[in-house]
């Protein structure tokens, strides 16, 4: 099909593809449906080798482009205390200007959205193929004078891009760019360098959006378009140019001229090019509805033969595709039979690409051949396919696109509690969060030369905003007519409600401020609002506080913690605790907080009693309270001692210290130490530590 439809175009551009005008009959189809070997569609891959020829980009298209500049910085090196690496790179998008750059894709994920946005923070630059000069990031990195301006080609920059996603490495990146505005009438101008005449009254049969040309030869990618605008070669008075309306004349029968010496003694001879039909043709191309990526559609014939497959750079969408394909198809299957004419000196004026009606032969026939032989006009003709196609539709199947979203930074908190949660090991607890979108983050410790991996982060858990102010309550008992409004700030997540025992063991649990409670019942009474009942006041040892209306509030939970051991020499120093995740800036997210050691210090004692016997004796004991919920007195926080305080109502005060958690004074003590038995007043234990002032010390009781 390729010597039919092309002859003279393989001679006006030489190379393999002239060659074949001449070849055996029947070569032409494969020639011209088949990319040549080794030629992707388009290319998708990202390429940095040197000699590699750049893609020229018409319309709109995606193309990885050739990365023609990098520099790593030193971030993410040993003792850096950074685990993120970022990359300034330049990559080349088309050897001719363009208009703007679209989306674009890292390693197929959507980055930057049709608006421009980007998932993470880079500094971005286009330059469309009219710069003279170099990047300023370019320039300062390789020095003055060295840093060429890239004038005539388009490419983009980024500026310390964050490679942690990608496992700090650069990502195969694909950009899609839109180059012009034009059609393909003048692209196929563009790209061939021939006069196009095209019929503006006519209306295409499919719809070209782009086409990427990714090679180093023309040739195949002007016959490509040629085929798409449903153009045809023709010959103006020695003048190539492809024409939509191609000079027509009528052929008598006593314009056929004998010539014993070709074995045509009528003049006419008619004769079939192909052994065999091609069984089906399909068709490869960009999908428009998929992100640009390869789709396939075909025709088929029941019968016999080969199938035969013809790939294009080119943007369509699937009805338009399978248009082509079908009119493909037909287009081979009527040039399949060829017209020899041999005709008067006359007939000078035919050209190649003329159409031709012969008497006695129906349809119309097209010049793929002419030349001169004495004075004998000698023509080869196909016929010509005109026939309107009916509308196709087709599917271009499911597309799992992924779509950009610009991920949130890591909410960090660093706090700490009097009380393990759920019976845990005592320490500083870490909470990582994030908004819609955040995807994790990996937790660690800073120190002045390098950070130390202390656990990692998956999961989301909601987050808000009070819907009304909280008074203080009564602490650690139901309180069942209180109510709290709470707001989502991500209507996708809810707060579920939990039975008593399940609170016990720590489930849902709030932090508002430094104060942790918790609900049993949740109940959402419009898009992302619920009402909180049955709530737990100042749980694991904070402080029952007030809070106003807007406070913000955030669903703590085991999977969304760290906790980080810590030691009685931490006590009183800066921590810096960091956070990296996909959305956080180079380095990460970084919190100081200065240890307060209120995971290692005594509790204040509970259930002091003071009791007065018949034989005069005062009885006084209490329960020593360990920093855990597991029980009282547990030995991983082991009863210190403290000082028995006794106060009268006239001002004498007396102090014992204690080694156990009671104290027996006998009549004789107390005559020895009051002068008398014991009066009233007032005991207060208060329990050794030398860790800051916890938050309750000690215990009174009146007497």
């Amino acid at each position: 099909m390729a010597s039919v439809v092309f002859s003279s175009l393989g001679q006006a551009f030489g190379g393999p593809f002239g060659a074949l005008a001449g070849g055996v009959a029947g070569a032409g189809l494969d020639s011209l449906l088949f990319a040549p070997r080794g030629r992707s569609m388009v290319d998708q891959i990202q390429r940095s080798a040197y000699g590699v020829t750049f893609p020229r980009i018409y319309g709109r298209a995606r193309v990885a482009g050739v990365v023609i500049w990098a520099h790593i910085s030193d971030q993410g090196a040993k003792g850096s205390g950074q685990r993120s690496g970022t990359a300034s790179i330049a990559v080349a998008l088309s050897a001719k200007p363009i208009l703007r750059v679209g989306r674009i894709w890292a390693d197929g994920r959507e980055i930057r959205n049709q608006d421009g946005v980007f998932v993470s923070q880079t500094v971005f630059r286009v330059y469309d193929g009219t710069q003279t000069e170099p990047d300023p990031v370019i320039a300062a990195t390789e020095g003055a004078g060295f840093a060429p301006g890239h004038t005539g080609l388009a490419y983009v920059v980024f500026e310390n891009m964050a490679l942690e996603a990608y496992g700090n490495r650069i990502p195969n990146l694909s950009f899609e760019v839109e180059a012009d505005t034009g059609d393909i009438h003048a692209w196929l101008k563009d790209l061939s360098g021939w006069e196009v005449k095209a019929d503006l009254a006519r209306t295409m049969r499919w719809s070209t959006g782009g086409y990427a040309v990714s090679v180093g030869s023309n040739r195949d990618d002007v016959k490509a378009l040629a085929l798409l605008a449903e153009m045809e070669v023709s010959d103006a008075g020695g003048v190539w140019q492809f024409s939509a309306n191609p000079n027509r004349h009528n052929i008598a029968n006593e314009d056929l001229c004998s010539d014993e010496a070709m074995q045509m003694p009528s003049g006419q001879e008619r004769m079939m090019t192909m052994s065999r039909l091609p069984a089906g043709l399909s068709i490869g191309y960009l999908d428009t509805s998929r992100e640009y990526q390869e789709g396939m559609q075909g025709a088929t014939r029941h019968r016999g033969g080969a199938l035969v497959q013809m790939t294009l750079p080119a943007v369509l969408s699937a009805s338009d595709a399978q248009a082509f394909a079908q009119s493909m198809l037909e287009r081979a299957e009527l040039e399949n039979e060829r017209l020899r004419l041999v005709l008067g000196w006359k007939w000078l004026k035919i050209a190649i690409g003329d159409v031709l009606t012969v008497t006695g032969e129906p349809g119309e026939w097209r010049v793929v051949e002419r030349s001169v032989r004495g004075l004998l006009v000698h023509v080869a003709a196909v016929r010509h396919f005109s026939k309107p196609l009916l509308p196709v539709q087709a599917e271009a199947g499911r597309s799992m696109a992924s779509q950009s979203m610009v991920i949130p930074q890591t909410d960090l908190k660093v706090f700490e509690l009097p009380f393990a949660l759920d019976g845990g090991e005592h320490g500083i607890l870490v909470s990582a969060n994030g908004g819609l979108g955040w995807r994790g983050a990996e937790i660690g410790q800073m120190s002045d030369w390098s950070m130390t991996p202390i656990g990692q982060v998956k999961t989301r858990q909601p987050t808000g905003r009070l819907g009304c102010a909280l008074e203080k309550g009564a602490k650690l008992i139901w309180n069942e007519p209180g109510e709290l409004l709470v707001e989502l700030a991500d209507t996708s997540l809810v707060l579920e409600s939990r039975p008593a025992q399940a609170l016990f063991a720590g489930a849902n649990l709030l932090r508002i401020d430094e104060e942790l409670l918790q609900f049993r019942s949740a109940a959402e009474i419009a898009p992302g609002l619920f009402r909180l009942s049955g709530l737990l006041r100042g749980c694991y040892g904070t402080r029952n506080t007030t809070h106003e209306q807007g406070a913000a509030w955030a669903l703590i939970d085991s999977s969304g913690l760290v906790t980080l051991p810590v030691k009685e020499d931490l006590v009183g120093r800066k921590l810096r605790v960091v956070a990296q995740g996909r959305g956080d800036p180079p380095g990460g997210m970084v919190v100081e907080h200065v240890v307060e050691g209120r995971a290692m210090q005594q509790m204040a004692p509970a259930h002091l009693q003071v009791q007065r016997t018949t034989d005069g004796r005062i009885v006084s004991s209490w329960i020593a309270v360990a920093g855990s919920m597991a029980g009282w007195g547990s030995e991983e926080m082991p009863w210190r001692g403290g000082v028995w305080h006794f106060n009268t109502d006239g001002g004498f005060t007396h102090s014992v210290r204690v080694q156990e958690a009671r104290l027996t004074l006998s009549a004789e003590e107390q005559l020895e130490v009051f002068g008398a038995l014991f009066p009233k007043g007032r005991v207060r234990v208060v329990v050794d530590g030398d860790m800051p002032q916890p938050l309750r010390t000690s215990k009174t009781v009146d007497i």
